[in-house]
């Protein structure tokens, strides 16, 4: 007994502090989902791209590599253990999002299946809200290919997407199916599981007598997929996202105010290099953005005078370059 209560404190030491992935007893299905559980919305269990839960083995995703940054080792670490409230499921959801935005690339063989913890949290921390599968969609689709390396995270952001139309103006059936079968054409992501789904979505319309019509990518928002409709896009997309990109003051003695607009809600990395291409001001990593006007202010103070380069980039690939003046 005193074991078990040993193995129990340094298990949940191990979530609070260390980033460990632990493993689950239960189905991977019910214990990453909740469906079983009283009252249980399930989505994922009965529309979701199923890829991601064969793939996901916990019984072998133990621990983060050593190598990857403390912070991703945290955010990380709110995949792990049991959460009972609204605040925690919420916590789980911001912390994840942040993880991908941060650790998509560094953390390659693990980030394809943050996707699926996200699913998770959506569903739990405001299930009053219907909304919320909106924003977490567009995110999606804002990050969609900050991972080109692994080509499941790929398919399982699209599978998580899909799962999302289960609330809005199409049946969730109809509007996941117009994303399974696109993602039929994609390699990777065109596996036995993909298509049971298929077969089982498309006969649950006939049974339920539903409209059988299937919504067209564009009428999704999802048009960009017949143009971008690879795991690594080889072309960006030309100006999905970014509107405008402008500075003021330019030139500037200290500080100025780097401004853009968003057509929509975009993952932005903002740079400044110097004329020999080396960066001078910026994050390692970017934001997911609202649609909208922002600002960031740029401290040139101790940079010598002469001209210096402003760019800013999404992860569709768009790219505009601003050239800054430091007097």
């Amino acid at each position: 007994m005193k074991s078990i209560i040993l193995v129990a404190l340094l298990s949940f030491f191990c979530w609070q502090s260390t980033g460990y992935t632990l493993p689950f007893s239960r189905n991977i299905r019910t214990a990453m989902t909740g469906c079983g559980s009283p009252g249980a919305p399930c989505w994922s269990c009965s529309g979701e791209f199923d890829l991601i839960k064969k793939k996901a083995n916990t019984s072998v995703i133990q621990k983060a590599p050593n190598t990857l940054p403390d912070s991703c080792l945290r955010l990380r670490g709110w995949s792990s253990g049991t959460l009972n409230t609204k605040e925690q499921y919420k916590m789980r959801y911001d912390s994840l999002r942040r993880y991908v935005e941060s650790c998509a690339v560094s953390d390659n063989d693990w980030s394809s299946h943050a996707f699926l913890y996200l699913d998770n949290a959506v569903q739990q921390y405001d299930p009053d809200d219907t909304t919320r599968y909106d924003r977490y969609r567009e995110w999606m689709i804002s990050v969609l290919y900050l991972n080109t390396t692994n080509p499941y995270y790929y398919c399982n952001c699209l599978g998580s997407i899909a799962g999302t139309y289960q609330y809005g103006k199409y049946y969730s059936t109809n509007a996941g199916l117009a994303v399974f079968k696109y993602l039929r054409t994609i390699k990777p992501c065109d596996d036995k599981g993909l298509e049971e789904e298929i077969t089982k979505d498309s006969l649950a319309l006939l049974k339920r007598r539903l409209d059988t019509t299937i919504p067209s990518l564009e009428d999704l928002g999802l048009g960009f997929l017949l143009t971008h409709n690879s795991v690594s896009p080889s072309t960006a997309l030309p100006t999905i996202f970014l509107a405008s990109f402008t500075s003021s003051p330019n030139p500037f003695k200290t500080e100025t105010t780097l401004s853009f607009e968003l057509n929509r809600m975009a993952y932005v990395t903002v740079e400044v290099f110097d004329p020999l291409g080396r960066k001078v001001w910026g994050d390692d990593h970017g934001y997911s953005l609202d649609k909208g006007i922002h600002t960031v202010h740029l401290d040139g103070s101790k940079f010598s005078s002469g001209a210096y380069y402003a760019r800013i980039s999404t992860g569709f690939g768009e790219v505009k370059t601003l050239k800054l003046v430091k007097q």
